[in-house]
């Protein structure tokens, strides 16, 4: 596994201190940092209330006031250049899977989420809450792209006001103005960061860590409901997610995948397509790195990281092999000069599969 290198974590502290200013009165000294943030924000904010907080983002119940955003500064010239890949489960094909991803061309945005399958012993699809939540965020960002709201304002915002039942992983990422990389992620799905580097060969930099509670069970947003009983039910919130930025240049590459991607395919194997990405762009690279996930998901003799995963949680006394079959996501975008920024597709990953 490809370990986080020279990447920036944007501390949850922020967020909570920004909380804590406006609705609580503390100043920053009376906050701890790291780990304690998150055991702070549910002693300190009254039970039930932090998604009304909504980290500086006003609720659906609230009035739209933004005082706590900012005019974003001259963009460095920099945008992202994004093709996608989706191919859902057989199974699933007749429902477009669970998996959903969106692209914003405007905002230099794109991003992925996995409805939670077991909802479906429920007669819940859990598709509709992962496209609703990223239909949420997308238009957020859209209309609010001359402000400062990071991810995470987005993140809260969308779980607001997504009011279909169901819950989601998800990993979004955006180009900033002032040439940085900004990332969140919840749960399973997650991104790599490929570097373009001296003789224009790929490599993986950086990617995110996946967030689970155990083993295949990862942390998910999900739509809250008075009327829903929650039984025993372990519930997320968009602060729980891992945010980080990092600077990219010119040419760099990130991957964003849900797990159907991450559980089949290593890093490593994708580096020999990213080579191609300048010459055969975005989408097609994409549809590459979804057929591979395909392919090592029902090949019962492949390595792959679910295999690897079986094989350390069993002991490792024996190697496993083999995938998981489950609906793949591949969003491939690269860093261009603003200019060359766009979209090879559609923008949203509601009823988009390729075929193969």
């Amino acid at each position: 596994m490809v370990r986080s290198l020279s990447l920036t974590t944007i501390s949850v502290s922020k967020a909570c201190q920004r909380i804590f200013q406006k609705h609580s009165g503390l100043g920053l000294r009376s906050l701890s940092c790291g780990n304690a943030d998150k055991k702070l924000l549910h002693k300190l904010v009254r039970p039930g209330c932090q998604r009304k907080l909504a980290f500086g983002v006003p609720s659906a119940n609230t009035s739209s006031s933004s005082s706590a955003s900012h005019q974003v500064p001259v963009h460095t010239g920099l945008g992202l250049s994004v093709g996608a890949a989706m191919i859902p489960d057989p199974p699933k094909r007749f429902r477009n899977g669970e998996d959903a991803y969106f692209v914003s061309t405007k905002a230099s945005s794109a991003g992925v989420a996995d409805g939670v399958g077991g909802w479906i012993y429920e007669n819940v699809d859990s598709g509709y809450y992962s496209r609703g939540l990223l239909r949420n965020m997308k238009k957020y960002i859209e209309q609010n792209e001359n402000l400062e709201d990071s991810l995470l304002d987005v993140l809260t915002h969308a779980h607001n006001t997504t009011t279909v039942l169901g819950s989601c992983t998800a990993c979004v990422i955006q180009m900033t103005a002032n040439g940085l990389i900004e990332t969140i992620n919840l749960g399973d799905s997650g991104f790599v960061y490929y570097s373009l580097g001296e003789g224009g060969q790929y490599r993986p930099k950086n990617r995110s860590e996946a967030q689970e509670h155990s083993f295949n069970f990862p942390l998910q947003l999900r739509y809250i409901d008075d009327n829903v009983d929650l039984g025993n039910s372990v519930i997320s919130y968009p602060y729980h997610a891992d945010v980080t930025e990092f600077h990219a240049k010119e040419g760099d590459c990130v991957v964003i995948g849900t797990d159907g991607l991450w559980d089949n395919v290593f890093p490593e194997e994708i580096t020999p397509m990213m080579q191609e990405v300048g010459s055969r762009g975005p989408r097609n690279i994409a549809e590459d790195i979804a057929r591979l996930a395909f392919e090592k998901a029902h090949d019962s003799d492949s390595w792959t990281p679910w295999s690897s995963e079986i094989s350390f949680h069993k002991g490792g006394n024996i190697q496993y092999t083999g995938g998981k079959p489950d609906d793949i996501t591949a969003v491939v975008c690269q860093v261009v000069k603003r200019d060359d920024a766009g979209w090879q597709g559609q923008e949203d990953g509601d009823n988009y599969s390729f075929d193969f």
